[in-house]
């Protein structure tokens, strides 16, 4: 059971695995009312190319607490002190905890959604078309309980690894470990070997001018989603670069219009 003096507020560092580790918590973003009964959830994991970055970074798990959404922000281990797939293995840990604590946070387990940006986005990704298949997901705890999650929304992420490595060699080599292109790792952490039938829905979100992660990468995506028949939509900002921004102006008013909308679609 909730406690009701979280109705409304920000609970900071909750601890994800049995450790207590910083770098393995998550932040709840909470909903004002419980008169919807269970809520849905919103995942949001933080880009920072697998390497920076922190779950303060909350995107806009505020605003989807106005609408009753539970918004979610996680930190989650990052390179060089670990290399892939312990990032995924982190994001997947942290799905599991949820719905594991369903009851202490009044979330509807079977509504459960995630988002991110560059790598978030790919980690947004590699999660929804990996649900339900046992892939990274036997890390940390919780592994009895799934890993499915029911809306993705990836923006400005790298899909397909074995491309990245031409883009940015010492990244790859932080979180891979090696630049050998027969490194098995490059094609299982890459969202796109996954893509099937029966996917959850996606929003995918790229800017026309980024300069950090080629527009196309959501395109490819996106088009292998709607070869299996499944429901995916693309959203490109027009001149927009890696962080949305056009000609130094940001667009973000833009995607917030298009991504709540969408989550609380297929959520609420």
């Amino acid at each position: 059971m909730i406690d009701q003096k979280l109705l409304g507020t920000i609970e900071k560092d909750v601890f994800y695995t049995f450790d207590n580790d910083i770098n393995r918590s998550l932040d709840a973003y909470y909903p004002e009312t419980l008169d919807t009964g269970p809520w849905p959830v919103v995942v949001n994991i933080h880009g920072g190319a697998w390497s920076m970055g922190t779950k303060d970074w909350a995107w806009y798990s505020s605003d989807l607490a106005k609408l009753g959404v539970l918004g979610v922000s996680i930190n989650y281990r990052l390179s060089p002190s670990v290399q892939a797939p312990v990032h995924v293995e982190d994001c997947k840990c942290a799905i599991r905890f949820l719905r594991a604590n369903a009851d202490r946070f009044n979330l509807d387990q079977n509504r459960i959604g995630v988002m991110g940006h560059s790598a978030g986005g790919h980690l947004a990704a590699l999660i929804a078309l990996t649900g339900g298949l046992g892939i990274f997901n036997d890390k940390g705890g919780w592994e009895c309980y799934s890993d499915e999650v029911q809306v993705a929304v990836p923006c400005s992420g790298p899909f397909s690894m074995v491309n990245f490595l031409q883009f940015d060699q010492e990244l790859c080599l932080a979180v891979f470990g090696n630049l050998e292109q027969s490194n098995p790792m490059l094609r299982e952490y890459s969202p796109a070997t996954y893509v099937s039938e029966n996917e959850p829905p996606f929003l995918l979100v790229h800017g026309s001018a980024d300069d950090v992660v080629p527009v196309e990468s959501s395109m490819e995506l996106h088009n292998a989603l709607l070869h299996f028949d499944n429901e995916s939509e693309l959203l490109i900002v027009e001149g927009g670069n890696h962080g949305f921004e056009v000609e130094g102006i940001s667009q973000d008013h833009v995607i917030k219009k298009k991504i709540i909308p969408f989550l609380v679609k297929y959520l609420k």
